[in-house]
């Protein structure tokens, strides 16, 4: 499979603090007094940038796996298990559930109430997933829209908006955090889609 290349921007930073500026400029051509901030080897972290927007990619197509997870779920709540085709439940999955106008904050929260009215989850665990799941859909949609930069020091930082300014350091903390939480949630997924499944074969005999 050929690997394509598009054409990407990434901004770059420097941090300094008045207190650090030298005292006296430095004058140039044009005589005016111009004070050096400092520079950045952009060749230096490169790398890192490529490895960023990489795992941006993987938390996009995991959350997409997510999302499926979530119209099933859905889907075998109101229709039961997938037995046979059925007109109605496909015009349903493809109609609405894959349809845009119904996002994926909306189908989180429907997944919520089914999870109480059935109550497949304990207390402790569903409060669990519905924040895992907000993290997630936080996370997907900064690196759908937010902003990519490196500073001076070398650290990467994807800023964002979401009720507000946003900035989250891309460390190894944050990216284990983030292996963590899509663990965890695909795991009470899987516990929410077995507790269903088994209730409806229990109501089908």
């Amino acid at each position: 499979m050929k690997e394509i290349n598009l054409p990407i921007t990434t901004t770059y930073s420097i941090e300094c603090q008045v207190k650090d500026l030298p005292s006296e400029g430095v004058l140039n051509q044009s005589s005016r007094t111009t004070i050096p901030l400092g520079s950045i080897n952009i060749a230096d972290h490169e790398g890192d940038g490529d490895i960023a927007r990489a795992n941006g990619g993987k938390i996009l197509y995991a959350t997409t796996s997510i999302e499926k997870r979530l119209e099933k779920i859905i889907s075998d709540y109101i229709f039961g298990l997938y037995l046979s085709e059925n007109k109605r439940r496909a015009f349903f999955e493809n109609e609405l559930l894959k349809a845009s106008i119904l996002q994926l904050s909306f189908k989180k929260q429907l997944v919520k109430k089914i999870v109480q009215q059935g109550k497949y989850l304990k207390g402790k665990e569903r409060e669990s997933l519905e924040k895992k799941l907000a993290d997630i859909l936080k996370w997907r949609n900064a690196f759908a829209h937010g902003t990519l930069k490196c500073d001076n020091h070398g650290k990467w930082i994807l800023k964002y908006y979401s009720n507000g300014n946003k900035a989250q350091n891309l460390d190894d903390a944050f990216w284990d955090r983030v292996v963590r939480t899509f663990e965890n949630c695909n795991e009470s997924l899987r516990k929410i889609d077995g507790a269903l499944s088994k209730e409806l074969i229990f109501s089908i005999k």
